[in-house]
């Protein structure tokens, strides 16, 4: 019997420390969905279009240009004089234009290259950069001035240029006496696009089978610097730009993502949750299957807390785009902003890749949504580079609209976001034996066998433990006199006062009665 109880009990162990899962898949069908978080991507020579350059072709010589540029950005900044009015007020063109290029070449810079340290060191030492280095040294010094972070920035900046473009930016409900206020929340800002989510003060969510959030957006065409223009994209999974899809990787790159929603068109997205996962966390899964739990964002977090770290270790700074991430002025302190005009020089063969280590431990997240939507055109028109290449010839464009009779202006993108329905699989996974499953089963085993409990086995290994301890030995103090005892209050007897001394007062009256009785 102790040999098959030993067995049983090991059989029990082996199983729960190999921490088996399983997995509870449940199909729900909702009465509503939670509003998902869309990321909206522009490519930035289309979020650009608000910067009119016609009176620069005008003048005839570099210098002139330069003058005329200058001076434009120098009466800007000198109205801006609190942080107040550096939020709320309107910024000419130029300005905006100059601050976009500030922020999208400190992004490019610090968190989309791969060899960052290099190109940090190449940026800060080449005599072509200067200029830029200068500019930028110049704004965050402005940004310092009036205590603007350069969240504060990117967000302003973003909005501003959407001021040109953003005709509409609406949460939809059946409810026609609740207005959802909306604002755009820019969450990217580089050399590449420009992506902003679209925020709401309700989170009332979703419903109904139809669409629930819309946008149209317009472009000066004849502002665009090329015509080779590639088309906005979507991300109802709420990464925050294109980058951070590919680069969270996880093989989740297209998960929600809609593309090709090209201007002169309206389209409309359907959107549908397959399957919402919920993973456990577990240090000892397998590369393919460990994922970590996160708060919303944390996930892009820990990679950027990677590369903030790598500069620090290296350049003995702490980027721009990254401070933000610091987790006291005590660490500020120790790495200051880097500025790029006094960059720590450091050769190449000296670089410390902590980054490639760092990411490692960011593992997908645990909580995951997959989600199918597709894309369907509503209004068709041209294609975008038949209309670009036909804007500066306004008959011409006349002619191509007539042709395909297109009842959206070519300059126009409208983007319809709608839910087909509420039903989806719900996998949460979950350990197959708890703590009091495995006390359970182990008393179950003992009982099967032996006739005993666990509570009986505990018992006894605490007897054991009490029969076996060696026991504590107490020395003795000689008390010829009695005047000492173990209890702190002496022999107590009826005869004898707690407080020291024999009470003579009891002695003398048990004399008197003793006499009386003879």
């Amino acid at each position: 019997m102790m040999i098959l109880t030993l067995k049983d009990l090991i059989t029990t162990v082996t199983e729960y420390l190999e921490y088996g899962k399983s997995v509870d898949m449940v199909v729900r069908f909702n009465n509503s969905m939670s509003m998902p978080n869309i990321t909206i991507c522009m490519p930035q020579s289309q979020i650009q279009s608000f910067m009119d350059f016609s009176p620069l072709r005008n003048l005839s010589s570099n210098e002139e240009r330069t003058a005329y540029w200058n001076g434009k950005i120098d009466d800007a900044m000198s109205q801006i004089k609190t942080k107040e009015v550096f939020l709320t007020s309107k910024w000419p063109a130029e300005f905006l234009f100059d601050v976009f290029d500030v922020i999208q070449t400190v992004y490019m810079k610090e968190i989309t290259t791969t060899n960052t340290i290099a190109q940090m060191l190449m940026f800060s030492v080449r005599m072509a950069d200067e200029k830029k280095r200068n500019k930028i040294k110049k704004y965050t010094e402005l940004f310092d001035k009036l205590d603007v972070s350069i969240e504060d920035a990117r967000q302003k900046a973003g909005e501003e240029a959407l001021a040109y473009q953003m005709r509409r930016l609406q949460r939809l409900t059946k409810n026609d006496d609740l207005k959802i206020k909306t604002w755009p929340k820019i969450t990217w800002l580089s050399q590449e696009e420009f992506c902003f989510q679209p925020a709401f003060h309700d989170d009332t969510p979703v419903d109904f089978q139809g669409t629930f959030f819309t946008f149209t957006t317009v472009l000066n065409m004849k502002n665009l610097l090329t015509d080779d223009l590639d088309c906005p994209t979507a991300d109802v999974s709420g990464r925050p730009s294109s980058f951070w899809r590919y680069h969270l990787n996880h093989g989740r790159d297209n998960n929600g993502v809609v593309e090709d929603l090209c201007f002169g068109d309206r389209h409309d997205v359907t959107t549908t949750v397959k399957a919402y996962y919920r993973m456990l966390e577990d240090e000892n899964d397998e590369e393919e299957t460990i994922c970590k739990e996160y708060e919303e964002g944390e996930e892009v977090e820990c990679h950027a807390k990677c590369r903030k770290a790598l500069i620090q270790e290296n350049l003995d700074c702490t980027p721009i785009t990254l401070e933000y991430l610091a987790v006291d002025e005590t660490e500020l302190k120790v790495y200051p902003r880097c500025n790029y005009s006094n960059l720590k020089m450091i050769e190449p063969s000296n670089i410390t890749d902590t980054e490639t280590a760092c990411r490692a431990e960011c593992h997908r997240d645990c909580n995951y949504i997959k989600y199918d939507v597709k894309k369907g055109v509503a209004r068709h028109t041209s294609a975008i580079i038949a209309q670009t290449r036909a804007k500066s010839n306004s008959a011409e464009m006349a002619k191509l609209v007539q042709e395909l009779g297109q009842d959206v202006p070519h300059n126009e993108l409208t983007v319809n976001f709608l839910f087909t329905s509420f039903e989806y699989m719900d996998c949460e996974q979950d350990w197959e034996t708890s703590w009091v499953e495995f006390i359970g089963n182990v008393g179950g085993v003992l009982g099967l066998w032996l006739g005993l409990s666990a509570l009986s086995v505990i018992q006894s290994v605490v007897w054991i433990y009490n029969m076996f301890r060696p026991e504590k030995k107490v020395e003795k103090v000689e008390d010829e006199d009695g005047t000492f005892s173990s209890n702190p209050f002496g022999d107590v007897t009826l005869s004898q006062n707690p407080f020291g001394g024999a009470d003579e007062d009891l002695k003398r009256r048990r004399k008197i009665s003793n006499t009386t009785a003879t």
